[in-house]
């Protein structure tokens, strides 16, 4: 997950495309075009797993978790590309 990006504002955008894509699912089954309407609702089935997921993170207490030493080197996340 991302640790930048609050999860309420994962979960509130991943809503908000589930909603787009199932909108577009709809309109393409009404037309009668089948694969269109296959395609949005797989990614409506993806927004709702991501959601999901922000979800449990947010019950779990995920973002309670204390951030990094600022300083601390964690891998080689803090180490920076030095150009010739």
């Amino acid at each position: 997950m991302d640790a930048d990006v609050p999860l309420a504002s994962r979960i509130s955008t991943a809503f908000a495309a589930r909603r787009h894509a199932y909108t577009h699912a709809a309109q393409a089954r009404l037309r009668g075009e089948a694969q269109l309407a296959s395609f949005w609702s797989v990614i409506a089935h993806a927004c709702n797993a991501e959601a999901d997921e922000c979800i449990s993170a947010l019950h779990a207490g995920v973002e309670d978790t204390p951030r990094p030493i600022p300083g601390l080197l964690t891998g080689n996340a803090d180490l920076h590309l030095q150009e010739a």
